[in-house]
């Protein structure tokens, strides 16, 4: 069973801070609460969103998981998790119907360079990952992941905003810098027309694009109240 979390932040304790101040540390701490769950419907995701004044971690995660202690660390004085069904939220769905929609993704294509080792055989590779970086090209991206996920967009009624850059670092078991994993973060949000919602629910459940660790990924829905 599929679910969607929230934890409600408190801006002010230090622990919050420390974990979410750092990616690798909120997927370390959602990753120990889902230690052991079967991913054949579906894997961990998370991000963090700023709505109004409050500032508010969604988590999905493939079965329900208990966010209690978590909570007490960093949740708002007074505040419990909410948590919901997805799957029985998306039974209620019909294709066609109109839904808002956000996604932070991180949007980019994988490039063969010419006169590169692999450039005579690209369809054994796919190269190296690109940002996109004109909006034009970001929309088409989201016009993509709309046909292989179960919906579809009119561009005139998404706004899309890029994001400063994320770099983070990867390191060895030893503790040696490995490499860097640079993730080019784009802000989808606007209306979606649902065309298949079990293709749908998949989206929400596996997550869009590269950098789920990096709370990137996750698509949520909500019902449109105005247009």
């Amino acid at each position: 069973m599929t679910t969607l979390s929230r934890i409600v932040i408190d801006p002010k304790s230090r622990e919050a801070v420390r974990i979410l101040s750092n990616p690798r540390r909120v997927h370390g701490e959602l990753a120990r609460l889902t230690d052991g769950m079967k991913y054949a419907q579906g894997r961990l995701l998370w991000r963090l969103d700023r709505l109004g004044e409050q500032i508010v971690l969604h988590i999905v995660t493939p079965a329900p998981v208990d966010l209690a202690e978590l909570n007490g660390r960093i949740g708002r004085l007074g505040s419990q998790p909410a948590s919901l069904d997805l799957g029985a939220a998306l039974a209620k769905v019909r294709p066609g119907q109109r839904l808002r929609f956000s996604l932070r993704a991180n949007v980019i294509k994988h490039v063969v360079r010419a006169g590169s080792t692999n450039a005579s055989k690209p369809h054994l590779t796919r190269g190296k990952p690109m940002g996109l970086i004109k909006e034009e090209e970001q929309q088409e991206w989201l016009v993509r992941q709309g046909e292989r996920f179960g919906f579809s967009v009119d561009r005139r009624e998404v706004a899309t905003r890029t994001l400063p850059q994320e770099r983070i670092g990867k390191w060895t078991a030893d503790g040696r810098r490995e490499r860097t994993v640079t993730l080019n973060v784009v802000q989808f949000d606007g209306i979606l027309t649902v065309t298949d919602p079990e293709r749908l629910l998949a989206g929400l459940s596996q997550g869009i694009g590269k950098g789920k660790a990096y709370g990137l990924g996750m698509l949520t829905i909500s019902p449109v109240t105005h247009v």
